[in-house]
């Protein structure tokens, strides 16, 4: 089995429940569990996920389309080292960690989106703040965004899911 440990996105923390469904739905063909705990889990912003060795390499290809974790590692045996009393046996190595410059650049308030206006023209508008109406509000963040696609939009074999 693999183990990997998502760090969870700051803004996103009290959301924890949320990001571990999201992870469990984008890897959900590949037999994925989720684990509670873990060492540093009591600080908090830590998932720790486990497939079958076997999907690692599919799993690897989804990560980037994770919204509410910024970085996975993957817990591997380390190799013995001699003569250091408190080698804990394992070494995290890095799999996946966010651009957060390509991130910001795929934000809302960075893109434009076409909206009618009252005279049933469709006009330009930048930005997904809205203007404070019921349905004033345009878009969501990258984040938001992607962890809605992950639960309802399931990648598998020959899908390759949705990107954002």
């Amino acid at each position: 089995m693999a183990l990997l440990v998502l760090h969870q996105r700051a803004s996103r923390r009290r959301a924890r429940a949320a990001a571990v469904a999201e992870a469990l739905a984008l890897l959900h063909d590949l037999g994925p569990s989720a684990r509670p705990g873990g060492p540093g889990g009591d600080r908090g912003g830590l998932l720790w996920v486990e497939l079958p060795e076997r999907h690692l390499e599919a799993a690897v290809g989804r990560l980037p389309r994770l919204g509410y974790s910024t970085a996975v590692d993957l817990v591997e045996a380390a190799p013995a080292a001699r003569g250091r009393a408190r080698d804990p046996g394992w070494r995290l190595v890095r799999l996946h960690t966010e651009d957060p410059a390509g991130h910001r650049e795929q934000a809302p308030d960075r893109r434009e989106f076409l909206v009618e206006g009252g005279d049933g023209h469709l006009r330009p508008v930048r930005g997904y703040r809205g203007d404070g109406r019921a349905l004033g509000r345009r878009g969501l963040p990258v984040c938001d965004a992607r962890l809605l696609v992950n639960l309802v939009a399931r990648a598998g074999p020959g899908r390759s899911g949705v990107t954002l």
